[in-house]
């Protein structure tokens, strides 16, 4: 009887050879089982470092993914804030810390203002000075981040990071070698942070840089087009007697780009009143800039026919020379007697007393369509007329005259004044977020 033990378990091995045999087949049992031992042991450490190699896999395929988003950050967000906030909880989770913010660089260039955070409350919002304290550590010629393992232990005397105390990383956001801010993880445990965080915090910081420098582009360039826009629109609406006019001009939105959305007023030499509204193809500076030269065009047009559709040829011609696409409405009124000509092109109709005004359509502008026809009616003492842009009327999730009866109906009410219905027309309208798909622009008149 041979009792063998195998990793602390006890094997009881019962054998009853020949007498001259016993010897040697206990040698070769006890080889065998050893042999057996190795092999196992052999198995379990092979597994383990199966296992470790498939947790590191995952730990890198989440930390590329991690990466990836930071990157995307900049262009799939609709402004600068809407970056921050997305590359801050990316950071948080990359390093399963509680607390993140960035503080981004001032247009003076010697400051740091927080410009987002994360699990920090408002109190923790600062601005610091480039050259100071911590910021002074990291934004040197080639210095990199900082890991502090107790901040209350630490010479730091920034009040946000000494406010929550735990363990900190900073590191610095460089754009084309300099620095635009500071990004900044924490948690309550100390010594939490190592090498290795540091690293991957400084491949995010990398990232997010370039993302928080084209969101920047792009909300530099949003408010440039906007300012472009408003200063191409009418600055005021002519006063003309018997005739009430007001207008409106929404943009994309809080955060979206500048379209080529436009309108005008204005009285020709004859007595005649030029109502008109148009959209030009497009976003941004370019659709902004265009949509200047398309309505200086139309003004000069307007001034040499009376007609909405030799108007409306005239501009076609202009904007296929320039390869661009637009749409428009224009309507001639005679503030005397109320009689009105209309005619479109490619663009909504307008809507007089509540009912829509179909007649005169015809293909956008660009096309390089002549022969359009103008269709007429008469404005009546107390009608309103109501011109507009399609970001007022088009929804993804209704039909288009679905929405152009809605518009009828609310403009068929009774307000006030043109500015209330302007007003009650665009909240009845447009969503209650303030953010809507596409720039809105709206034109009223009320022959009085």
């Amino acid at each position: 009887v041979v009792h063998l033990r195998r990793d602390g378990d006890e094997v009881l091995l019962v054998a009853e050879p020949d007498a001259g045999r016993r010897d040697r087949l206990v040698e070769q049992v006890l080889r065998l089982n050893d042999d057996l031992i190795r092999s196992q042991r052999d198995l379990g450490r092979r597994q383990r470092e199966v296992t470790r190699a498939q947790g590191a896999a995952e730990d890198a395929g989440r930390r590329v993914a991690q990466l990836e988003a930071v990157a995307l950050a900049g262009f799939t967000t609709r402004s600068l804030d809407e970056a921050l906030q997305r590359l801050l909880d990316l950071a948080r989770a990359a390093l399963a810390s509680e607390r993140a913010a960035v503080l981004l660089l001032e247009e003076g260039g010697r400051t740091l203002t927080t410009r987002a955070a994360l699990g920090m409350d408002d109190t923790a919002f600062m601005t610091i000075g480039l050259g100071e304290g911590l910021a002074a550590r990291v934004t040197g010629p080639g210095q990199r981040g900082l890991v502090i393992d107790d901040i209350a232990r630490a010479d730091v005397r920034t009040p946000f990071l000494r406010r929550h105390g735990g363990s900190v990383i900073v590191v610095p956001l460089r754009l084309d070698g300099d620095v635009i801010g500071l990004l900044y993880v924490s948690t309550a445990e100390v010594g939490k942070y190592a090498d290795e965080d540091l690293r991957l915090l400084e491949a995010v910081g990398e990232r997010a840089a370039l993302a928080i420098g084209h969101a920047q582009l792009r909300d530099r360039e949003r408010r440039i087009a906007e300012t472009l826009q408003r200063s191409l629109l009418p600055q005021a609406l002519p006063e003309v007697p018997g005739l009430g006019l007001a207008a409106r001009y929404l943009p994309r939105g809080e955060a979206g780009t500048v379209g080529g959305d436009f309108y005008d007023a204005f009285v020709r030499p004859d007595g005649h009143v030029v109502l008109a509204i148009g959209d030009v193809a497009g976003k941004g500076l370019r659709a902004a800039s265009t949509m200047g030269q398309v309505r200086a065009a139309l003004h000069a047009y307007a001034l040499e026919h009376a007609d909405p559709a030799a108007i409306l040829d005239r501009l076609d011609r202009f904007v296929a020379a320039a390869d661009d696409m637009a749409t428009a409405q224009v309507l001639v009124l005679d503030p005397a007697t109320g009689a009105m000509r209309y005619a479109g092109a490619g663009h909504p109709p307008a809507v007089v007393g509540g009912r829509l005004l179909d007649g005169g359509a015809s293909p956008p502008l660009g096309v390089g369509r002549d022969g359009r026809t103008s269709a007429s009616t008469v404005l009546e003492a107390g009608d309103r007329a109501v011109l507009y842009t399609d970001g007022l009327v088009e929804r993804r999730t209704e039909a288009l005259d679905v929405s152009l009866r809605s518009l009828a109906a609310v403009c068929a009410g009774e307000d006030a004044s043109l500015d209330a219905l302007c007003d009650r027309v665009l909240g009845a309208l447009l969503p209650g977020t303030g953010v809507w798909p596409d720039d809105v622009a709206m034109l009223t008149a009320e022959r009085t």
